[in-house]
């Protein structure tokens, strides 16, 4: 595989079969509370993370779907940033003239949009895991 974030593999589909990978992604969020002594933190992660699962008539419980499809937009975001930052070191501040000829754009935000729009984005698989301590 080539050397760099995002690959031009990735993003054209190159002339390798790809495979399907599981990462973890790990989220830290600091959980307050003014109960802390009678807090059962333990029992509150099972609930949540059974609050996160809950499958019941054909859908997710409508908050559990909000975080997910949250997650899943920072996470689009945070692609389209990385595939954005390749470009920039790629092709530096090289301008290129608008088709009309009134005026130039930066090409790594031309590429950038072209390989952001081919690539193999990652997802989420909606099976989040709950630890609070």
């Amino acid at each position: 595989m080539p050397e760099g974030p995002i690959s031009r593999h990735t993003i054209s589909g190159g002339d390798y079969e790809p495979v399907l990978e599981d990462h973890t992604l790990t989220l830290t969020f600091k959980l307050q509370s003014y109960i802390a002594d009678e807090l059962d933190c333990a029992e509150l992660g099972r609930m949540l993370y059974e609050r996160l699962r809950d499958w019941n008539d054909g859908r997710h419980p409508f908050n559990a779907e909000m975080v997910s499809v949250g997650l899943g937009r920072c996470l689009n975001d945070a692609f389209s940033n990385l595939v954005e930052k390749e470009c920039q070191a790629e092709f530096g501040n090289e301008m290129v003239p608008h088709e009309g000829g009134n005026g130039e754009t930066a090409k790594w935000c031309l590429e950038a949009g072209k390989r952001y729009a081919k690539a193999r984005k990652p997802w989420l698989n909606n099976e989040p895991e709950v630890e609070i301590t």
